[in-house]
């Protein structure tokens, strides 16, 4: 397990990539200290826009899915398939 300043440096590199304001940098460092992961992979990103959950309705969005214990799981099941084939 990560310790709390290894988290903190984690999420300040992802918003530093993803050119966060300070504001928003402190909302995701509280997120993320609770489980909540508000920068998705570039790669998540793209599969998720195939998905069908995706568009139902108003669909789900890819923050919320990221963080969607079944949604990630399937990714990563697919990726791991993927990287087999």
């Amino acid at each position: 397990m990560k310790s709390k300043s290894e988290r903190d440096n984690e999420i300040a590199d992802l918003c530093e990539q993803a050119g966060c304001s300070a504001p928003i940098r402190e909302i995701h460092r509280l997120q993320f200290s609770r489980r909540w992961h508000p920068h998705p992979s570039l790669a998540f990103t793209s599969w998720w826009s195939t998905h069908a959950d995706s568009g139902k309705g108003e669909g789900v969005g890819v923050r919320r899915a990221w963080n969607c214990d079944i949604y990630r799981k399937e990714f990563l099941d697919r990726r791991k398939l993927n990287d087999l084939a």
